[in-house]
């Protein structure tokens, strides 16, 4: 401490203890899905090509669940109940929204598996994965790559492509949820 000052020893400490905290989620701008769903406004529910465009932006635009269940009332008042292709738009939307808060930034089937692939060290993966249920913690597979590491969510890509939202929305929600807050 002597050597490098009391200011400078104090900093390494703190990013010291970070580090071993594992509290870092990487900033993610926008994540990529690639999974085989059907996800879209269909052509005969809004018909003007400028609304439909319109209502990309909107989903686009959302930050949170709650604005995302505020458009879906507000498109169900104006052009009628959501068709199916609309609700899983609706429901990648959410997905999109959480990974980004994990770090994520794309997820891709690759046969029975699915992949997240993000900037997250080892450390904070744990730190996440630890709060899931002791039996899924064997599926999550952290996998340090040279560019971007790999998440691998074993046999997840095996359930159909909703249930396969579904199950990374509660899981990825359980791990944002339990992170310590700073």
């Amino acid at each position: 401490m002597e050597a490098i000052g009391f200011d400078l020893y104090m900093e390494l400490l703190q990013e010291r203890i970070a580090e071993i905290k594992g509290q870092e989620i990487p900033k993610v701008e926008d994540t990529q899905i690639d999974l085989n769903i059907t996800a879209f406004i269909p052509a005969d529910w809004i018909r003007n090509n400028d609304e439909k465009f319109a209502a990309y932006k909107a989903i686009s635009d959302c930050r949170n669940n709650e604005e995302l269940l505020e458009l879906s009332a507000c498109w169900n008042d104006r052009y009628g109940s959501l068709p199916s292709a609309v609700v899983s738009l609706l429901e990648l939307m959410q997905l999109k929204l959480v990974t980004k808060e994990c770090g994520i930034c794309r997820i891709k089937a690759v046969e029975q598996n699915i992949i997240l692939e993000t900037r997250m060290n080892e450390t904070t993966f744990r730190l996440l994965r630890k709060s899931l249920p002791e039996h899924l913690h064997s599926r999550f597979i952290y996998r340090q790559e040279q560019s971007i590491n790999n998440i691998v969510v074993r046999g997840l890509g095996s359930l159909k492509p909703q249930k396969q939202i579904e199950q990374l929305k509660d899981w990825l929600q359980i791990m944002l949820k339990n992170l310590p807050q700073e």
